[in-house]
Order: structure tokens, then C-alpha cells, then sequence
């Protein structure tokens, strides 16, 4: 009975993939579950917003509270790494005065470069430099742990709820599509966590560091880039706003693909023996460009 009523489910899984070829060829359009239990469509009445951020975020924030100290360390070591950064183009620009002056001076006046000055510049521009990189690999490295414990945790997680849910659950969401949510899904929380906590702390002190030595070195050119910023702020304020949606867009037609990859080459020998190889990969294509436009 189970062998019977596993081909019955194979046939009856092809039959409905007929139905939706020749539905998905008389709209000429996708209709297939995306991410987060949406269902997902062509047109442009997607709904792309996720459903409970808030709820989501809260649980995102709480799991991260057990790893609050090794956060804090991260951030500080950014701040600092950043500071070291800013302050070496400052040294930089210093010893090539210095050297400049020196070849003038030795050109014009006969008198020679000043190799301590220099030397000892030197010393202290590499060691600028390479505590930059030392609290700035250790702020990454903190990080990373950090990322990789919680998407360990959300993993173990999903695995439990899944192992939770009835049958109905997954006859009504596609293989991949569950795939791709405890795979990309989570990596995407990880990588978020991995560089966005640390990058927003980078960029602050970057701009207020880059900032004051524009002061330092130029008053008027630096108005000039001051005026100039507000214009660049409105121009990607435009683009992020248009290009949030495909980001969204995309994880619901990786899910989708995934989805329908998994399943016909699960079912590989019951498409063959009913002829459906050429519409799976023509239903196939139309998912793939789909994926392909909205990345």
C-alpha cells in the first residue's frame, strides 16, 4: 500500500504540474509559494513586505543579549580600528611634505633629507596602520563567532520546528522552498549580523574622523563636499528605495527555484515517463529569468 500510494502521489504531482504549465502559459506569468508563506506572483502586486518585523526583530535582539559583552568589545574595537585608519592618511600626507620639502631644500640650498624625521615617521606610520588591522581583524573575528553561534541556534531551531509541524505543512510548501529558508534564509540573518552591527559604527566614525581632518587640511574644499552631500544622500535614497523590493524579490524566487529543482529532480523518473521534460525545463527557464531580472 505505501509503494502504491507513493506513486499515486508521484502521478497525481505531475498531473497538477500540467495543470499549472498550462495555466502559468495562458497568464504568462509565475504563481508559486515564495519566502516567509507568501505566495508570490509576476506582476507587480507582489507582496513583498515580511510579515511580524517586529515580533522577528525582538527575537533577533533577545538571542543576541547572551553574546551583549562580546558585542560591546567588537564595537569598541571597530571605533578604535577606524580612528587608527583616519589618523594614517593624516601621517601620510605629513611625510610626503616632509619629503617634498626635503628635496627642494637639497636641490635649492644643498642641505639633506632628514632621515630620522623620516625613519621615525615611517615606524609610526606602520605602526598606525597595523593596529588598525589587529583591532580590526579581532572586531571581525568577534563578530563572525558571534553570527555563527546565532545562525547555529536559529538552525536548531528550524530543525525542531520542522520535526513539529503536520503533514499538511509540507504538502502545501515546496522541498526547496523550506531548503532555502533554513540555508539562505539564515545566512543572510548571519552575514547581516556579521557586518552590519560593525559597519554602522565604522561608517559613523569614518565620516565624523574624515570630516574633522578635511577641516585640518582644507576649510573651503571641504563646504564644497559638505554642499555636494545632501545632493548624494537624495540620489541613493532614491535607488535604495527602488531596489528594496528586487532584494526581497530575490530570496522568494531563490526559494521558488530551489523549490522546483528539488522536486522534479526528486520526481526525475515519473516526469520522463510521462513526457514532461520539455515543459518542466520551459517552466523551469521562466522561473530562472525570473530570478535572473529581479537580481
Amino acid at each position: 500500500m505505501t509503494g502504491e500510494a507513493s506513486r499515486f502521489k508521484e502521478v497525481r504531482a505531475v498531473e497538477q504540474l500540467s495543470e499549472e504549465s498550462q495555466k502559468s502559459d495562458a497568464n504568462q506569468g509565475l504563481n508559486f509559494t515564495g519566502g516567509y508563506g507568501r505566495t508570490v506572483a509576476s506582476g507587480i502586486n507582489m507582496i513583498d513586505k515580511p510579515l511580524e518585523f517586529k515580533k522577528t526583530f525582538f527575537r533577533l535582539v533577545k538571542d543576541l543579549a547572551v553574546f551583549k559583552l562580546l558585542i560591546i568589545f567588537a564595537m569598541v574595537f571597530a571605533v578604535i580600528g577606524t580612528v587608527f585608519a583616519i589618523f594614517g592618511p593624516r601621517l601620510m600626507a605629513d611625510l610626503t611634505d616632509l619629503i617634498f620639502n626635503g628635496i627642494k631644500d637639497l636641490l635649492f640650498s644643498g642641505a639633506g633629507l632628514d632621515d630620522e624625521a623620516i625613519y621615525g615617521m615611517l615606524i609610526l606610520l606602520f605602526g598606525i596602520y597595523l593596529a588598525s588591522a589587529v583591532f580590526m581583524y579581532a572586531q571581525g573575528f568577534i563578530m563572525s563567532t558571534v553570527s555563527q553561534k546565532v545562525s547555529y541556534k536559529m538552525r536548531a531551531e528550524i530543525n525542531r520546528k520542522l520535526s513539529k509541524l503536520p503533514v499538511g505543512y509540507y504538502d502545501k510548501h515546496s522541498h526547496g522552498d523550506i531548503l532555502s529558508r533554513i540555508t539562505n534564509d539564515v545566512d543572510a540573518v548571519g552575514n547581516t549580523l556579521n557586518y552590519g552591527l560593525t559597519q554602522i559604527i565604522t561608517a559613523v566614525c569614518t565620516i565624523i574622523g574624515i570630516t574633522v581632518m578635511m577641516f585640518t587640511l582644507n576649510v573651503p574644499l571641504t563646504f564644497i563636499v559638505l554642499i555636494v552631500l545632501p545632493f548624494s544622500f537624495l540620489v541613493i535614497r532614491v535607488i535604495a528605495k527602488r531596489s528594496q523590493k528586487y532584494f526581497r524579490r530575490q530570496q522568494n524566487y531563490l526559494g521558488a527555484v530551489n523549490g522546483y529543482v528539488e522536486e522534479m529532480y526528486g520526481g526525475h523518473g515519473v516526469v520522463k515517463a510521462f513526457g514532461m521534460e520539455k515543459k518542466t525545463v520551459a517552466r523551469f527557464d521562466e522561473m530562472n529569468d525570473k530570478l535572473y531580472d529581479t537580481s
